[in-house]
């Protein structure tokens, strides 16, 4: 079972899915694992999302189990249930609290500050970069971190030394392993403009 599951693991979904109606028990195999199905959810939609759709429905109660990630195999395959959810912002908003009602406000837009921005994910984290607007007073490039475990976000923190780039807009930004960070990941930014 362990080598036909590796094999599993190794096919496009729709191959699986028809390699899984030859036989009852193919079809047993591949519908009770819930580890082909987190790994081919994972080859889909990357790890933040799947980190993202199992910490809302944990949260929600349901069970992260094999007919989850079947399901949300499925349904990121078709792409027939992708829309905005206000719940999952709410979530994240949830964990910025303060004393007053404006310090919540600031709490909120310190950390969402910026459009025209751009995403990287790593692992369970995404980090929002950049990205202005005319009411940002902010000088340099702004960062949040969003944890897709947790349903929290937070400001990036520099260290007073650090270096803090001019703020931009249409940039770019991806995931990068330098030797700098003994090969943790870390974000680039490319390119863009100031206003």
């Amino acid at each position: 079972d362990e080598v036909l599951q590796l094999l599993c693991m190794c096919m496009p979904g729709r191959d699986l899915l028809r390699f899984s109606a030859a036989a009852k028990q193919l079809h047993d195999l591949t519908s009770d694992s819930s580890s082909i199905w987190r790994f081919l959810s994972k080859a889909l939609l990357g790890e933040p999302l799947c980190h993202l759709h199992a910490a809302f429905a944990e949260r929600l109660g349901l069970s992260i189990d094999t007919k989850f990630w079947h399901s949300l195999f499925r349904h990121g395959r078709e792409l027939r249930l992708a829309r905005w959810s206000a719940k999952l912002r709410a979530a994240f908003l949830q964990t910025l609290s303060g004393e007053t009602d404006q310090e919540r406000k600031d709490k909120i837009q310190g950390a969402t500050v910026g459009s025209g921005h751009c995403a990287v994910g790593l692992g369970h984290l995404v980090v929002k970069v950049g990205g202005l607007r005319p009411q940002c007073a902010l000088e340099h490039l702004h960062a949040a971190v969003f944890d897709l475990k947790a349903l929290t976000i937070r400001e990036v923190q520099l260290t007073p030394d650090s270096e803090k780039p001019e703020r931009r807009l249409r940039h770019a930004a991806c995931e990068v392993r330098p030797q700098l960070t003994s090969g943790r990941p870390a974000v680039l930014v490319l390119g863009g403009c100031h206003d």
